[in-house]
């Protein structure tokens, strides 16, 4: 969970519309702004959130103790019947508030992130309450580091959260300016319309929380769900749905490697099995340090001996076009390639920068399973 400055957005999700859809349309990224596509991209996570939600693990040590979440996160029928036993909230209008966590969307727990840099977090919580939840109700700082967040905010602008629909809680941070090992923690819940603030668990007063510490650094594995993700067929959720013909993604530990090896913590993309196939992902901006470069390794899978794909690595500022910073060519030769791109040859230190990683099918794709290997920025 992370802390918030210049302006918060809210984002509350009619989920159960997407929810009663077996193949939800997902429009093509071409068609939509990055501000478009990260809104549609993580709105699309909730329509598979009901069938994931128990896989979200919620790290006890990693939490502070005022907020600290049950081990393993349960399924959402367990989680709807603790919150009928909860110490509810009157709304005013006659209905009781309550709330289930679910977990992070993006930016998980504990990373680094580049000092300066103005990026999203983003919650999903369960309305187990009684009462619809609309424009009346706020988001609210409760605790810890604010970080120039608004006090006080409306929920949405719009629309409603009727009991039993997700709601997806947005907020817009910025990181401070000074690196340094100091933790940053900030706590958040929701008001009602009658002033009463609410927030989960067994007696509504837990909050939700962000937690970060601002660092020269920033690891594109960690932070895999604060890009957008897209193929040949337009946005894909995060998590992926898994291994399949329309490509796939995941964050691996170990995963081996071609040169017979195991490899380190990795990001593995697998373009769609098809002539041309392809799959991108456009990470949100982070603010550029000086002295940077993005490092890693990239590499082909072991045992994939029909590997060979186009790897590269695009950056763009606001406003501004994709400009290639490097390409490889990867086959199943034995070797991995270094990643050692000098941000500072490119015009970009300082500046708010979205990163793009995309593997692309030299013909066709059987095999082609890319292995970003520590791929992150640094010095």
């Amino acid at each position: 969970m992370k802390t918030p400055k210049r302006w918060i957005t809210f984002l509350a999700v009619a989920a159960w519309l997407l929810l009663q859809s077996c193949a939800p349309d997902v429009p093509t990224a071409a068609a939509l702004s990055q501000e478009d596509q990260l809104n549609t991209s993580v709105a699309g996570t909730v329509a598979v959130l009901e069938t994931r939600v128990a896989g979200l693990e919620q790290s006890a040590t990693a939490v502070p103790s005022s907020t600290k979440p049950p081990t393993a996160t349960p399924t959402l029928a367990t989680q709807t019947t603790a919150n009928l036993t909860a110490q509810p909230k009157n709304s005013g209008a006659g209905c009781l508030d309550m709330m289930s966590f679910l977990g992070d969307i993006t930016i998980p727990d504990n990373v680094s992130i580049p000092p300066g840099t103005v990026f999203r977090k983003t919650w999903a919580v369960k309305n187990t309450g009684y009462c619809k939840w609309d424009k009346n109700y706020s988001i609210v700082f409760s605790g810890g580091d604010q970080l120039g967040g608004a006090a006080s905010t409306p929920l949405m602008q719009d629309g409603f959260v009727l009991p039993g629909q997700i709601a997806l809680v947005t907020v817009e941070l910025v990181a401070p300016d000074t690196a340094g090992d100091r933790s940053y923690t900030g706590f958040w819940k929701l008001r009602n319309p009658s002033g009463a603030t609410f927030g989960w668990g067994d007696d509504g007063s837990r909050s939700f929380y962000v937690t970060f510490q601002a660092r020269n650094t920033f690891s594109f594995i960690d932070n895999m769900c604060s890009a957008v993700w897209s193929n040949n067929d337009g946005l894909m959720y995060c998590p992926s749905a898994g291994k399949g013909p329309d490509g796939y993604f995941k964050q691996e530990k170990a995963p081996p490697l071609e040169n017979g090896l195991t490899g380190s913590y990795a990001l593995v993309m697998v373009p769609p099995q098809r002539e041309n196939g392809f799959i991108r992902a456009k990470f949100a901006p982070i603010k550029v340090p000086g002295n940077s470069y993005l490092r890693g390794l990239i590499g082909c899978g072991y045992g994939e001996e029909t590997c060979n794909f186009k790897a590269t690595i695009s950056a763009s500022v606001p406003g501004g076009e994709d400009q290639v910073l490097a390409v490889w060519t990867e086959t199943y030769d034995g070797l991995n390639a270094e990643i050692g791109v000098q941000l500072n040859r490119y015009g970009l230190v300082g500046q708010q920068v979205s990163f793009m990683l995309e593997i692309e099918t030299n013909g066709g794709a059987q095999g082609d399973v890319a292995i970003w290997q520590d791929i992150y920025l640094g010095e």
